[in-house]
């Protein structure tokens, strides 16, 4: 079970940019959130990768989950860099 590190009611999904060579097609649904407002929380894995976080941000019916990475809040705006992408709340 993952640790809440921090929620945000009410969030928008300002940007999502690809940082990696994945190919776009397997890439591009991540963009469809941009925009969106929504709960978002701040995670952290307790057993399978412990002290890695990752964000949920959940609109509704449909939800995005970032893989891990490293975030910055600066602000009041939360940037998140994965592997493959960037997201800026």
């Amino acid at each position: 079970m993952p640790e809440i590190i921090k929620q945000y009611p009410k969030a928008q999904l300002i940007s999502v940019e690809k940082l990696s060579d994945m190919e776009y097609q397997k890439w591009m649904w991540r963009e469809m959130f941009g925009g969106y407002i929504g709960a978002l929380s701040i995670l952290e894995s307790e057993n399978k990768n412990p002290n890695k976080r990752y964000l949920h941000f959940n609109k509704s019916k449909e939800y995005l989950t970032t893989g891990y990475g490293e975030y910055e809040i600066k602000d009041n705006i939360i940037t998140h860099i994965t592997q493959n992408s960037r997201y800026v709340f």
